[in-house]
């Protein structure tokens, strides 16, 4: 039997404009101190279900390097492995730009997938495919294992996604995110058997069965 932790990487220390509006955060945006305390407390709840991590596979970008070194040392210097299959959705032309946009988008029932600001925006099924491939190596390559993995929101609403319906269309964000999205600093454990079946896929929420909704504030 084989667990993976998907978990979000814990709160972001935001960038604002001058209104004070939040805006949407580069690959380099650090942690803020309230999301290294976030993932303490999370790590060690973890550690308290007698949960013992083998290897943390991360996203490349800094937030999620930052999680994983928490992790890490609560979880007694677990080895950390940089994985790019588990970086945050590829968007460079919303960077730096209202968090609100995405919120006005998603309210009329659109996403920032479906409005693109540059030629090289990646697409659901890009971002959910290499979710999926990366997670299916990871599996394969720790088989029998407890393994965590570190990454964003949206990849991680594609990739369970996915992991439930591995064919079809994807439904574009506004729904993705209405259940089911981890909020920072949460996770989903998901077990495989030895055939590389999903068996079970367990909400680990800050409030306990309850579903989250993509944060905006």
């Amino acid at each position: 039997m084989t667990n993976i932790f998907i978990i979000r990487h814990g709160e972001v220390g935001y960038q604002y404009d001058s209104n004070g509006r939040k805006l949407m955060y580069r690959p380099e945006v650090h942690l803020s101190d309230e999301g290294k305390v976030q993932l303490v407390s999370f790590a060690n709840s973890l550690k308290d279900r007698g949960v013992k991590l083998d290897r943390i596979e991360t996203s490349p970008f800094t937030r999620a390097l930052e999680s994983s070194r928490v992790l890490s040392q609560v979880f007694d210097d677990v080895e950390i492995v940089e994985n790019p299959a588990f970086a945050d959705s590829h968007v460079p032309g919303w960077f730096d730009l209202p968090i609100s946009m995405q919120e006005e988008l998603m309210s009329h029932g659109e996403d920032i997938y479906l409005n693109p600001r540059s030629s090289d925006q990646e697409a659901y099924e890009h971002i959910a495919q290499r979710m999926l491939d990366g997670f299916n190596e990871v599996a394969k390559r720790n088989d029998g294992q407890t393994v965590a993995i570190v990454s964003h929101g949206d990849p991680i609403r594609l990739l369970l996604y996915r992991l439930g319906r591995p064919e079809g269309k994807i439904p574009n964000m506004s729904f993705l995110s209405k259940e089911g999205y981890l909020k920072r600093g949460e996770a989903y454990r998901v077990r495989i058997d030895n055939e590389g079946r999903v068996l079970e896929t367990e909400l680990i929420a800050s409030r306990e069965g309850v579903p989250g909704q993509k944060e905006f504030e």
